[in-house]
């Protein structure tokens, strides 16, 4: 799949911009481990996947357990990946504000969680000419394993790599 030039720029309802917010009570109730995917653009991809000048403008807010987010692509397996002049905006704050305890996460401005599994290689994960000028924030104290990046949160591969001129500018 290719991205080319598009945006969320989040939804403007009487004036006032709405946001991704994802909110589960029921999972904080059982606790179950549930998994979920977000991203601005792409919340999971598991074929080749490529970004080109893609822009997210809209904050991302988790109220739910063992979500992985990023502000362009949530996760990524097993699947070559590349991202090419993406932005998350100064408007595109992460918040990772619940999970579940022993849960890993990843969170970023630009992927969240990229994984591949053995005998995978080739599958590689490049990232050039992007920036985050959100902010990425976690405010989830259950004692979770969050990862978090300016670019990308996390990361389980033998074969990845980023490249490139990459910045990242938020808190």
């Amino acid at each position: 799949s290719v991205f080319r030039n598009c945006a969320n720029v989040g939804k403007t309802v009487d004036g006032v911009k709405k946001s991704i917010t994802v909110s589960s009570k029921s999972q904080k109730e059982t606790g179950e481990d549930k998994t979920g995917f977000v991203g601005g653009i792409l919340g999971y991809g598991s074929a080749a996947v490529e970004f080109y000048n893609c822009v997210n403008d809209a904050s991302i807010t988790i109220n739910a357990s063992a979500y992985q987010t990023g502000g362009i692509a949530g996760a990524i397996y097993k699947a070559t990946r590349y991202f090419d002049g993406c932005v998350n905006t100064q408007n595109g704050d992460i918040i990772y504000a619940m999970g579940i305890a022993g849960t890993m996460r990843g969170i970023a401005g630009i992927l969240g969680y990229s994984y591949n599994e053995d005998g995978t290689n080739g599958k590689y994960t490049t990232i050039k000419n992007c920036q985050n000028d959100g902010d990425i924030t976690q405010t989830d104290d259950v004692g979770n394993t969050i990862m978090m990046g300016g670019i990308v949160g996390r990361v389980e591969s033998t074969g990845t790599n980023s490249t490139g001129d990459n910045a990242a500018e938020g808190k």
